[in-house]
């Protein structure tokens, strides 16, 4: 793959693909998308194109008197129009051939030889390395095939298992409860809806007990509200986990030799650590509508 920047903003550009025509330019994404006023022309006929992953794409536009920048040289290309999204643009072998352009594969860069002008060369900024991922469509497949996995809501609270999360406390703690933080009037509306939201879902239920951890709201980089729970004053109170976290060292070596990596997230993990039936008073939070615990 080779990156070109030019005038139309048309950056990325692989070499080459094959057209049942002939090898031809190709625009892979339509002008709208790229922010391009370019001109769109309906073809005559459809044209299909095969590409590398054997994919069997049509194109029905093109777009005539196009010019492109490389190296400050500016070259007219006409573009076929496909529906793509890894790639901008494709320039096909006869393009390249017409522009009198070879490949130097140990320099990794293009040379231009038109008879007309000077020589120019352009040469990418490195290698490209583009990662192994399964395509959108894919993903949408195995998210579908397994529903109970990928849901778009959490239907509920997780299933008991064997473990379940735990709050161990120090000896003698006595129940801690604090006055609620005041809140503007935006903060509490935006506060009962939250609240009956996670009512609804049966993760918080109204309650009455000694324990209390403050709410407050904490603004995100997009400019939302977070709802959180102040718990700082049970963690003083509360026996740490002394676990030791494994060494990062010792993870890298259990990679060695790996080819194909993943990672999988929660939806939202808070709400699918199951606690301990006999901890659920100890997380009870205080808002201004009511003392209300996390189930």
């Amino acid at each position: 793959m080779v990156v070109l920047r030019n005038s139309l903003r048309l950056p990325h550009t692989s070499l080459p693909l094959h057209s049942k025509e002939k090898f031809l330019p190709l625009l892979v994404k339509r002008p709208s998308e790229l922010h391009v006023g370019l001109e769109v022309e309906s073809l005559n006929g459809v044209l299909s194109v095969s590409m590398s992953s054997r994919e069997v794409l049509l194109s029905k536009e093109k777009i005539k008197a196009c010019r492109i920048e490389i190296a400050n040289q500016r070259l007219d290309v006409t573009l076929l129009v496909l529906d793509m999204q890894d790639l901008d643009v494709i320039l096909g072998m006869d393009w390249l051939s017409a522009n009198h352009a070879s490949i130097d594969y140990f320099r990794k860069e293009v040379v231009f030889n038109p008879p007309s002008r000077t020589s120019f060369k352009f040469k990418g900024a490195g290698i490209v390395c583009v990662p192994k991922v399964i395509s959108a469509m894919k993903a949408s497949n195995y998210s579908a095939r397994y529903p109970n996995v990928f849901p778009d809501e959490l239907p509920g609270l997780p299933p008991p298992r064997e473990i379940n999360f735990a709050i161990e406390l120090e000896p003698g703690a006595a129940p801690i409860l604090r006055a609620p933080y005041k809140m503007a009037p935006a903060e509490l509306k935006k506060l009962k809806v939250q609240l009956q939201v996670l009512l609804d879902k049966g993760f918080i239920r109204p309650s009455v007990s000694p324990w209390g951890a403050l709410v407050l709201f904490v603004k995100k980089k997009d400019g939302s509200m977070r709802l959180c729970i102040d718990y700082r004053e049970l963690n003083k109170v509360t026996i740490k986990n002394r676990y030791p976290l494994p060494r990062i060292d010792d993870l890298f070596d259990q990679l060695q030799g790996a080819t194909v990596l993943s990672k999988i997230d929660l939806r939202s993990g808070y709400h699918q650590l199951r606690i301990r039936d006999s901890d659920f008073l100890k997380l009870l939070s205080v808002p201004d509508t009511g003392i209300l615990s996390s189930s």
